[in-house]
């Protein structure tokens, strides 16, 4: 499965996920602010997640609890900090090769 999100680019990209072979599933909204919300499911017989004891009946109130954290702000270097480290890689290595052929 390859999903077009971005268009029909690849061999492999279908109209959407293969729901026909997938027929047992469950959607669930996530409720509250964005960076602490998640969900809450209690899985009923039938239902994705339905664990059975003994093969008898089910776990009376087995429920799933669903997190999501949202996005991470993590900073990006910035590309002065990235051309200053390149500089500074191509200055050492220059002067490491004038040193190896003044010995020479």
């Amino acid at each position: 499965y390859s999903d077009n999100i971005d268009g029909f680019d690849a061999l492999a990209d279908t109209v959407g996920p293969p729901g026909i072979l997938y027929t047992n599933q469950v959607r669930i909204p996530e409720i509250g602010p964005e960076g602490n919300n998640g969900a809450f499911y209690t899985p009923l017989p039938g239902q994705p997640g339905y664990v059975e004891e003994d093969g008898a009946t089910g776990i009376q109130g087995f429920t799933y609890h669903f997190i999501s954290d949202g996005t991470l702000a993590i900073p990006e270097p910035s590309s002065t900090a990235l051309f200053s480290l390149g500089l500074l890689v191509l200055v050492l290595g220059v002067g490491q090769r004038r040193r190896t052929s003044a010995r020479t």
